[in-house]
C-alpha cells in the first residue's frame, strides 16, 4: 500500500508544478557592452487573459533581477486601434530601449505511461509549447537577439495545466539566459 501511495504522490509531483524550459538556436547580434535596461514585453496571443498571464510572468522575472519591464497590454490594451507607426512612437517616447516578443508557435499535449521504481505504471499527460523569442532594439526596431524554446507543463487528469507555471519557468530560464549572455544586467542579486 505504501508503494502505491508513493507512486501516486510521485505521479502528482510529475504532473503538477513540473514545468521545464529549454532554449536552443540562439542568435545574437547585440553589440558587445549593450545592456537593455527598459524593456516592453509583448506576445502574439489574442486571448487577453492569457496574453496578460504571459506578459506578467516575463515582466515579473525581469523585475525580480532589477531590470525595468512593462507588459505591452498596459500601454496597448486589447482593442487598441493604434497603428504600428504610432505604437513605435509611443514605445520610443516612453524610453524603452528594447522590445521582447514572445511568439507561441506551436502547442500540443501527449500522454505516456511512466514506470516507477516499484514497477507501477501511471499515465502522465504533458502540455508542450514551442516559443520563438525575439529582442528588438527600439532605436531602429531591428531584431538583435532571438531563440527558440520548448516548454512543458504537467497536466491534471481533467486536461488542465498551469499557464502561469509554464510561463514562469519560461521567463526564469529566459532572464537567466539573457543575464548569462550580458544582454541584460540586473541590479538585484538572484
Amino acid at each position: 500500500m505504501k508503494k502505491i501511495l508513493f507512486s501516486l504522490l510521485l505521479a502528482v509531483f510529475v504532473v503538477e508544478g513540473c514545468a521545464t524550459t529549454k532554449f536552443k538556436n540562439i542568435s545574437s547580434q547585440v553589440t558587445p557592452g549593450t545592456h537593455y535596461q527598459k524593456i516592453i514585453v509583448h506576445n502574439n496571443l489574442e486571448d487577453s487573459q492569457t496574453r496578460q498571464t504571459v506578459e506578467d510572468a516575463v515582466v515579473q522575472q525581469f523585475q525580480a533581477v532589477g531590470v525595468s519591464a512593462t507588459a505591452s497590454y498596459t500601454l496597448f490594451p486589447a482593442g487598441s486601434t493604434l497603428v504600428w507607426a504610432d505604437k513605435k512612437k509611443t514605445i520610443q517616447a516612453d524610453g524603452f530601449d528594447a522590445g521582447l516578443l514572445v511568439q507561441i508557435v506551436d502547442s500540443y499535449s501527449n500522454t505516456t505511461p511512466e514506470i516507477f521504481a516499484n514497477h507501477c505504471a501511471v499515465d502522465v499527460s504533458i502540455a508542450h509549447f514551442k516559443i520563438q523569442t525575439k529582442i528588438v532594439e527600439t532605436s531602429g526596431f531591428a531584431v538583435v537577439w532571438q531563440a527558440q524554446s520548448s516548454s512543458r507543463e504537467g497536466m491534471a487528469d481533467s486536461g488542465d495545466f498551469s499557464v502561469r507555471g509554464m510561463m514562469t519557468s519560461y521567463a526564469a530560464t529566459l532572464v537567466g539566459e539573457l543575464q548569462n549572455e550580458g544582454v541584460v544586467v540586473g541590479t538585484k542579486a538572484n
